[in-house]
């Protein structure tokens, strides 16, 4: 489970803004930046989680998270 586990992406990856019903916009998320994880993946889409990122709500790809992040314990978000 991810949800609720925060990542400091350790090279620049995307995610993608906005509702399913609505015009959706790909979003940079830049190497260094702490995301943290709000929904493991819909049983519709295992592959997708939710996440905020600077009070943004964003699908990014859990794969994207697991290699490419480092998780950031408790208490040591910034």
């Amino acid at each position: 489970m991810l949800t609720g586990r925060s990542f400091r992406l350790s090279v620049d990856k995307f995610g993608i803004e906005g509702e399913p019903s609505q015009k959706r916009t790909a979003v940079l998320v830049p190497k260094g930046d702490t995301i943290r994880v709000l929904s493991d993946p819909a049983a519709d889409d295992e592959r997708m989680v939710e996440v905020e990122w600077h009070g943004k709500n964003l699908a990014m790809f859990a794969v994207d998270l697991q290699n490419h992040g480092d998780e950031v314990k408790c208490g040591t978000a910034g």
